[in-house]
């Protein structure tokens, strides 16, 4: 089932499978996310938690204990109930553990996302309550696919990316199957802060920042006029489109956790950038997406 959220500037379609964003509309009739067309990518926004990235092997580590849980974790296809009161500018989803995610992650919990819409801004909102004894480490991660407007798959440049608080992206190398070389770095310069967005651009796979310094990346057209721009604070981000950059969209994802490195066998809870609710505490989280006035 979807639901709708709408204002004057904008129209958001959430499904309750994986509290998933399927659709982003202008008031000038502008889609801005991706259609899941299965030729390149079967989904729009998909949730990451609990963990974010491939785990080596598909096993995390708890308390010497193994337990098989899959890349990305295992929400982006779970059935959310919707939590409260909606109206037209907000909905909350939550999802709870039950005896098959236990076998993958032995932890109690409520995971609440909340969508909400102001003037020309998406609002997301994580909210992690631990229900157990023990502090429960954890990673979550947005997953948001942007259209690209008059995509022509045989032009030079197809958009362009900017992050206004650096000059060079710092990128792990990963491997396509989630994981991480945390022992090099490759470096993205920018020109004017921008990157532009080609047919080559993710031949790495994944540019994955994990510098901490980047709160902010700003979407452009192949002429440079804005179209949105993702605002988040969390330790990770990660670029992705596949098909090496040959892509009608781009994903820009903040993540609060990070791929496994290559070959680690330790504890989940000493992963890179993993999060912690305390016993019987909370974790909130989220990022925002504000839509030019002009798209």
């Amino acid at each position: 089932m979807e639901y709708k959220l709408s204002n004057n500037h904008l129209t958001l379609n959430v499904k309750g499978q994986g509290a998933e964003v399927v659709s982003l509309l202008t008031r000038c009739g502008s889609q801005l996310i991706w259609t899941a067309d299965p030729a390149y990518w079967n989904r729009h926004s998909p949730l990451l938690f609990p963990c974010v990235g491939g785990n080596w092997n598909g096993m995390i580590q708890v308390g010497g204990r193994s337990f098989s849980l899959p890349k990305h974790g295992f929400v982006q296809d779970a059935a959310f109930e919707i939590a409260g009161k909606t109206s037209e500018s907000s909905v909350t989803f939550q999802y709870s553990e039950n005896e098959d995610t236990l076998k993958m992650y032995p932890f109690p919990f409520r995971l609440s996302v909340c969508y909400t819409l102001c003037d020309h801004t998406i609002g997301v909102k994580w909210r992690i309550e631990n229900h157990g004894d023990t502090p429960m480490p954890f990673m979550i991660g947005g997953h948001p696919a942007f259209l690209l407007p008059q995509f022509e798959e045989n032009e030079t440049i197809h958009a362009y990316l900017r992050f206004p608080e650096v000059d060079e992206l710092l990128s792990t190398p990963t491997l396509p199957n989630g994981f991480a070389h945390t022992d090099k770095t490759e470096r993205f310069p920018l020109t004017d802060h921008l990157l532009p967005l080609t047919n080559t651009m993710f031949l790495c796979d994944t540019i994955l920042d994990t510098t901490g310094r980047i709160h902010e990346v700003q979407l452009l057209d192949k002429h440079k006029k804005n179209i949105l721009v993702v605002k988040f604070q969390s330790p990770v981000l990660a670029l992705w489109a596949p098909c090496g950059g040959a892509s009608p969209f781009v994903c820009v994802e903040p993540w609060f956790g990070c791929c496994d490195n290559e070959g680690y066998n330790g504890e989940f809870s000493d992963r890179q950038h993993v999060q912690n609710a305390p016993a019987k505490g909370l974790w909130t989280g989220g990022y925002e997406i504000t839509i030019s006035e002009d798209v």
